[in-house]
């Protein structure tokens, strides 16, 4: 995230910064999905045998 934020920085307004964007959104999604996965594991953890 903070490398592609840097890129859009870089580039400016004046340059194409939209599939930076959109790369931004999708590793919003798989952070997300990682959060909630590990919550998951930290609220339900697996039972001992």
């Amino acid at each position: 995230m903070v490398l592609l934020q840097a890129a859009i920085w870089y580039v400016g307004g004046a340059g194409e910064t939209e599939s930076l964007r959109a790369w931004q959104q999708r590793m919003l999604w798989v952070i997300g999905i990682n959060v909630v996965i590990a919550g998951s594991y930290t609220l339900f953890p697996k039972r001992e045998r």
